[in-house]
């Protein structure tokens, strides 16, 4: 039995508390002994009942300081707060799972197999942080390599830190939710993920509050929780069918009483509810930056929109909205598109084969 050390930063309720998830379901499917170290804002009662349930060993230590939140003194957390543990725990390999650049780059410099998974496109380097990001440059080698989640971000890697390519692989996020059609027994747009200002939350409540006047059975929901979800519940006061419902574990239930879903964001790697949503038949309205362009095939599962037009969005949810046809056409393409390119059978057997690799 391989043993694997974890040091991981995720969010509980988002999309990288998901990826974590999949990932030590997918040790436990391979017999692999799994150690998790994180810190404690990462955790919510839920999530530690899952490692619970699961038998899966963790650490929870403190919150890493203000002043190490900086890229460039990280490797002074990583050195006096987690070096210790791979003495301790005595691992094979060493999973690294961050959406902040530079976090757990010590371990560039230690003679332990790993990958390292990059949620977010890395930073650019800057005159404080360069020499920082010379570490990985240096020290990437085929048994330290980076996951990139997208090949946006396997891009930024290559770009900004001067990656070989040959060390930076993409596995794409995959669907966790079953392939089925909608039963249309609802008349909803829907959104999930946190309620912060990179998904746009602005633009979305500007585009709901036209769609709803011109539609009046048509309701839009936002499900997730955020630093801004006090402010957009009282904005949304006043409209009757737009709702800001916060965190739910049951997404599913929304999900199959939607008949589109749509994603605004101005920052997204790649967009794990997108795929959820296609994987429930729901054609899909995106913005046209980052990641979320892999996601969607315009005009074929959904449609791309300029992110600074609000009329591009109006305009292509107005066209599905009316065409019944085409939204039915769209769904069963967005069932066909996820199965092939984002089913999780091909994201567990590409992690498991950078494990091979990086081992042997």
């Amino acid at each position: 039995m391989k043993k694997c050390l974890i040091f991981a930063d995720f969010s509980h309720d988002g999309g990288t508390g998901s990826y974590m998830k999949d990932l030590i379901m997918l040790h436990k499917k391979n017999n692999i002994q799994t150690f998790l170290i994180a810190e404690d804002r990462c955790f919510s009662p839920l999530f530690s009942q899952f490692l619970d349930n699961n038998k899966i060993a963790y650490k929870v230590i403190n919150n890493r300081p203000s002043v190490f939140l900086k890229s460039y003194l990280s490797l002074l957390f990583d050195f006096f707060c987690l070096v210790k543990y791979i003495f301790y725990y005595k691992p094979d390999f060493l999973v690294l799972s961050t959406s902040k650049s530079g976090d757990y780059f010590l371990f560039f410099l230690f003679n332990m197999p790993f990958v390292y998974i990059l949620h977010t496109p890395a930073c650019e380097k800057t005159s404080l942080n360069k020499f920082m990001f010379i570490i990985p440059r240096f020290f990437s080698n085929k048994n330290k390599i980076f996951i990139a989640v997208s090949d946006f971000v396997k891009k930024s890697i290559e770009l900004n830190w001067e990656i070989n390519n040959d060390h930076i692989k993409r596995i794409y996020n995959c669907s966790r939710i079953g392939y089925s059609r909608p039963l249309e027994n609802g008349c909803s747009i829907l959104t999930i993920g946190h309620l912060e200002t990179y998904k746009n939350p602005d633009l979305w409540l500007e585009i709901a509050v036209n769609i709803t006047s011109k539609f009046p059975k048509v309701n839009f929901f936002w499900v997730g929780s955020g630093s801004r979800l006090s402010e957009f519940k009282l904005k949304a006061e006043k409209f009757n069918r737009i709702n800001f419902v916060g965190y739910s574990s049951d997404v599913f239930g929304y999900y199959s009483n939607s008949i589109l879903y749509l994603q605004p964001s101005i920052k997204e790697s790649l967009g794990i509810s997108v795929l959820d949503a296609m994987a429930n038949g729901l054609p899909c309205i995106v913005s046209d930056v980052e990641g979320l362009p892999e996601t969607t095939i315009d005009g074929i599962t959904g449609f791309i929109c300029n992110n600074n037009s609000i009329e591009s969005y109006l305009r292509n949810i107005e066209l599905l909205l009316t065409d019944d046809k085409l939204r039915s056409k769209l769904a069963e393409n967005a069932i066909e598109f996820v199965h092939k390119k984002f089913d999780k059978k091909i994201w567990e057997s590409a992690i498991i084969d950078q494990y091979n690799s990086i081992l042997n």
